[in-house]
């Protein structure tokens, strides 16, 4: 499904801006640059839960427990036991990409997918220069975080059992340079501590990966890229800085007939920047109307199962036009407030609160 491109920018740029320079980082010397690795998504084991016990009578007045005749002086009161995480269906991946000063992002993803739903957790590091190092063929790959992943655990892997060098596309943006992969397998430790109460600690010994970078010696060219032109209306809220968003977009920016719930949650802990995202497409197109000079709008969540709540907007300053470069056209955009408020259920985080207040209407 397709997002507002600003929006998508937005939270596609936090790698970037978690990924500034360390302070004193210097470039390493590589003959390969803007070098990148991903691994392919692996489930996440859930904890078995133990098997139930046979069932011991409770002893009866002056009895007493024998093997042939089992029983027990009284009842145990036995805590639920629920598997980690508690529910199915979860993949983790990693991603490792090069800073243009030779620092290195690196991003842990969680994901799930249920029906048009999905939920994704992402924590973010900044790594130093000398975590990771590069072979310039791109047959060995070192990454060691040390302690800089902080509570959140810590990463050793060595890219082992390399493929050949195969061309690989160059990514969108990049005008020179010589793009070529490997694929092979991250082998060592992963203990990555995501939190104390849904997924607790993810362990990974291997994984399998692919590495891709600008081979020739000579630093690439990249730029942003073309934006894809689409057109549609859209409502998004947000009480403030640090506060969760509520997205809501029609037209071509969600699905044909349709319309999409996107909300995202960024927050800063230790030396982590973890966002949340939960999506929930294809939901009734009537579920979102927008007046055509965004004077007003109103969200319901009645076609959605991850969301609840409904929101209503009331602009409240004259409408503002802009360029839509992609688009060779224009945008128009309205401020005001909304009132209600609507719920983004996810599962491995409690529901952030209802998010209503400063509000945008736009359409292009």
């Amino acid at each position: 499904m397709v997002f507002r491109p600003l929006l998508v920018v937005g939270v596609a740029g936090l790698a970037l801006t978690v990924a500034t320079s360390a302070p004193g980082a210097r470039r390493a010397a590589l003959a390969a640059d803007q070098v990148s690795l991903q691994t392919h998504d692996v489930a996440v084991p859930a904890t078995a839960k133990p098997k139930p016990k046979k069932k011991v009578p409770v002893c009866k007045k002056g009895q007493k427990s024998t093997k042939k005749k089992p029983c027990t002086k009284r009842r145990l009161l036995v805590a639920d036991a629920r598997a980690n995480p508690p529910v199915a269906g979860w993949k983790f991946g990693l991603g490792l990409s090069q800073n243009a000063d030779g620092t290195w992002a690196l991003r842990l993803n969680l994901a799930h997918t249920a029906g048009n739903a999905n939920e994704e957790h992402s924590y973010f590091f900044q790594l130093t220069a000398s975590s990771v190092t590069v072979a310039p063929d791109l047959s060995t790959l070192t990454l060691d975080t040390g302690t800089q992943m902080g509570q959140f655990g810590a990463i050793k892997l060595t890219f082992a059992n390399p493929g050949a060098l195969a061309q690989a596309t160059a990514p969108v943006g990049c005008t020179t340079g010589t793009w070529q992969t490997r694929s092979g397998t991250l082998a060592g430790s992963v203990s990555f501590v995501a939190d104390g109460t849904y997924f607790k600690t993810i362990v990974e010994k291997s994984l399998a990966a692919d590495l891709t970078a600008n081979t020739s010696g000579t630093p690439a060219v990249c730029g942003s890229g073309p934006l894809t032109c689409v057109h549609g209306s859209s409502v998004s809220a947000s009480p403030g800085q640090g506060s969760p968003v509520i997205y809501a977009s029609g037209g071509q920016l969600a699905q044909s007939g349709s319309f999409s719930l996107f909300e995202f949650l960024s927050v800063k802990v230790g030396p982590a920047t973890i966002a949340h995202v939960l999506i929930e497409g294809n939901l009734p197109a009537g579920d979102l109307t927008v007046a055509p000079d965004l004077s007003t709008a109103t969200v319901a969540t009645t076609g959605a199962k991850a969301f609840t709540g409904s929101l209503s907007f009331t602009a409240s300053a004259p409408a503002t036009t802009g360029p839509y470069v992609a688009c060779n056209s224009t945008y128009t955009i309205r401020q005001g407030v909304t009132t209600g408020g609507i719920v983004g259920h996810f599962l491995a985080i409690p529901p952030p609160a209802p998010v209503l207040g400063a509000s945008f209407a736009s359409s292009n």
